[in-house]
């Protein structure tokens, strides 16, 4: 996080003073769209103001990575201001190419105004940042050269941590998009020099805040070397920002992520009917489903059909929730 950010933004964590450890298993198999569960997490478990960067690190029962919140939205409810990961991407972890922590540095982005790379397609404001090149739908894997929208003679960002690309590839900011960020922390993050912040500007109809992945299963032996990131030299550094993390935690039976996933859920309520998650009934319990289709080549309709599949952006996109290598 500190490595991705740098020069112009400084988190400091206090580990005695800023972690905390809660065993609470509703809360770290949050489902995503259970706004009500997560808001009773967030309103329990919340510090600090608009300028305090709280990060809940999980195990999303709908198998994505994380999510966040934009810093437009903190004036209207600070408490559930933050961003939520899974626990398994910090580096080490064993979520497949997604375990360097570009999970967070991902999510963080949008908590300090970007949106995705993607956004909006190959038309339009885009991102609302005028470097980074237009892309049709999400990056996967380090699809190098890649170049989904013709009009524009720029590849696709994949290096950009806004993306959805594998760790080893995501290693910049552009710097239009350091701008942006350090703009938002002025109008409605800084506390200390503007404690009323403007009014928001408009939200994106479709918000990009949640990230379908391909399966967390294995970590690699070490982690690589990461580029240089593309930050302007001249930019302010911003005040350090004290930043509460919360842990939380639950036993965890032996199978891997993608068992677990499904592995919570029973036959009746949610592992036959919650098309969220990528799972299928069999021999008495709740699996992830193997040989799951490239969900990319599907419309939304046969998209939402499909237990591997999720809708994001206009495109549709593998869940996390299914082994990487059974992807057919």
């Amino acid at each position: 996080l500190a490595a991705a950010f740098k020069p112009d933004f400084m988190f400091v964590f206090d580990m005695d003073r800023d972690v905390y450890r809660i065993n609470k298993s509703e809360w770290y198999f949050l489902d995503t769209y259970d706004d009500a569960t997560q808001t009773e997490m967030k309103k329990s478990l919340h510090k600090g103001d608009c300028s305090d960067l709280n990060i809940y690190s999980i195990r999303p029962s709908s198998g994505i990575l994380g999510w966040a919140t934009f810093p437009t939205w903190c004036k209207d409810a600070p408490v559930l201001d933050g961003v939520v990961i899974l626990d398994e991407t910090v580096p080490g972890g064993s979520a497949t190419n997604y375990n360097y922590g570009h999970t967070l540095v991902h999510e963080v982005g949008h908590w300090l105004g970007l949106y995705h790379t993607f956004q909006g397609g190959c038309t339009g404001d885009g991102d609302q940042v005028d470097d980074t090149p237009p892309e049709a739908s999400p990056a996967f894997g380090c699809p190098k050269g890649r170049d989904s929208c013709r009009g524009d003679d720029r590849p696709d960002p994949i290096s950009n941590f806004m993306d959805y690309s594998y760790d080893l590839c995501m290693s910049e900011f552009t710097p239009k998009q350091v701008t942006r960020m350090l703009s938002h922390w002025d109008e409605f993050r800084d506390t200390d020099t503007n404690p009323t912040p403007p009014t928001p500007d408009t939200k994106p109809s479709t918000p990009p805040t949640k990230t379908p992945t391909a399966s967390p299963t294995k970590t690699p032996t070490a982690s690589p070397k990461r580029n240089p990131t593309a930050f302007p030299t001249s930019s302010p550094v911003k005040p350090p920002t004290t930043s509460p993390i919360t842990v939380l935690e639950t036993p965890r039976p032996t199978p891997g992520p993608a068992s677990i996933a499904c592995g919570k859920l029973n036959r009746n309520s949610n592992c036959v009917r919650n098309k969220r998650t990528c799972c299928i009934w069999g021999k008495g319990e709740c699996r992830a489903r193997t040989n799951c289709p490239d969900c990319s080549s599907r419309n939304k309709k046969k998209c939402l059909r499909h237990g591997c599949c999720f809708w994001s952006s206009n495109s549709c996109v593998n869940k996390s929730s299914c082994p990487e290598g059974d992807l057919s």
